[in-house]
């Protein structure tokens, strides 16, 4: 499932990689270059009620292969027709609804065949295979988007897919629950409200969604824009910022392992709090970074946004596998799905504004100086920080 899951992810992170370029080439602002990117969790966010609600009623892993087939042709109708703010909107937010039904149903599918300490343990691996799989995604950008524009780089995401699609019809066993075990109405938002724990976990993945998303949309953009006010001609080695970017996203699914294993170990609530805190410094740190740096001397300028960026990328997702096994282990076991569409919608809600936000920072303040872009990372970290506030409320029995 980890394996599937980064190979349908391989054109995740093509537009954030190339986000300049399309800004360029299709005359956007940087508004609605963030609504391009949100649009995105647009997707997710029509996508998740149906799809995951129907975990608790079909087998999970139909669900799943139909949604990666679906991702795949929007990758391909993206690399084919796409050609403009309003055609690009179109195949993202179709891409969107397609991984709506693969992450979240996906995790579901794994839970059903472990139990306990190996079902805790697979989900910390699985929700540090979407930074793996968000690496590799840049990764594949450094090398495709020069030679082959991002057309080709969408060509190569939806060949992606199909490859995921036939390793689990080979390999993946159908769900253990029997079908139709559990009819109520799609995002059945009662059941949540009235589960403290389950609320306060869905509060904090929308912070997280916020802050990830936002980060990763625009990091890219960023380093352009630290280069160039560090009058840099460019990276040595060949390097470019794509391969950076996936250094960053590497490095981020590593504290994301690590920040599931602190959780099992010391709980799953002050873990988050903890991060989340310190999410909000590394972030504010990284915008200012370019700044930080300067009055070094050779490449070590650089060397000090590339660190704090890192930083900031371990932080914001150390609390990834935390806040998934802590919904996971609040809902009532025969309303799991139902709770997981809702921690799910909420979490793309949060998706989808981060990068809108970040982008209309920048217009507000300005993308050519390090005041706006500290002033957009500064802005995921708080409202990340105040999303998951509201696991400080929670009784010692309600997230031990």
């Amino acid at each position: 499932m980890c394996a599937a899951q980064v190979l349908g992810m391989l054109a995740f992170a093509i537009y954030s990689a190339n986000i300049p370029g399309f800004i360029a080439e299709w005359g956007m602002s940087h508004t609605e270059a963030g609504w391009l990117g949100g649009v995105f969790s647009f997707g997710n966010l029509l996508g998740i009620p149906v799809l995951v609600t129907l975990t608790d009623r079909f087998d999970s892993r139909r669900i799943w292969l139909g949604s990666m087939a679906l991702m795949g042709l929007a990758h391909l109708g993206f690399s084919l027709f796409a050609e403009g703010l309003w055609s690009g909107m179109f195949f993202r937010g179709l891409s969107g609804i397609g991984f709506a039904g693969t992450y979240i149903p996906g995790l579901r599918l794994l839970s059903e065949h472990l139990e306990g300490k190996a079902q805790a343990r697979a989900i910390t691996f699985y929700s540090a295979g979407t930074g793996l799989g968000g690496a590799t995604s840049f990764f594949m950008c450094g090398f495709v988007l020069g030679p082959f524009g991002w057309q080709g780089a969408y060509a190569v995401g939806a060949a992606g897919c199909a490859v995921a699609l036939l390793l689990v019809l080979a390999v993946m066993p159908a769900s253990r629950r029997s079908a139709g075990s559990h009819a109520g109405p799609l995002l059945n938002l009662g059941p949540v409200v009235r589960n403290r724990p389950a609320l306060a976990y869905v509060l904090a993945n929308m912070g997280h969604s916020f802050e990830n998303y936002g980060a990763r949309g625009w990091t890219v953009a960023f380093l352009v824009f630290s280069m160039g006010a560090l009058g840099m001609q460019g990276l040595p080695f060949g390097l470019a910022a794509p391969s950076l970017m996936a250094m960053i996203v590497l490095a981020g699914s590593v504290g994301g392992y690590y920040g599931g294993t602190l959780g099992e170990r010391f709980g799953r609530r002050p873990v988050a709090l903890a991060v989340v805190a310190a999410s909000l410094v590394a972030a504010v740190l990284a915008g200012l970074s370019p700044l930080l740096g300067t009055g070094l001397p050779a490449l070590l300028p650089f060397g000090v946004v590339f660190v704090l960026v890192i930083v900031h990328s371990v932080t914001m997702t150390m609390d990834n596998g935390v806040l998934n096994a802590g919904a996971l282990a609040a809902a009532q076991p025969e309303l799991r799905g139902a709770t997981m569409a809702v921690y799910g919608f909420f979490g793309f809600i949060g998706a989808m504004l981060g990068p809108t936000a970040f982008g209309l920072t920048l217009d507000l303040v300005g993308s050519d100086s390090v005041a706006g872009w500290a002033a957009a990372f500064g802005m995921l970290g708080l409202i990340g920080l105040l999303c998951a506030s509201g696991l400080f409320f929670l009784r010692a029995e309600e997230w031990s």
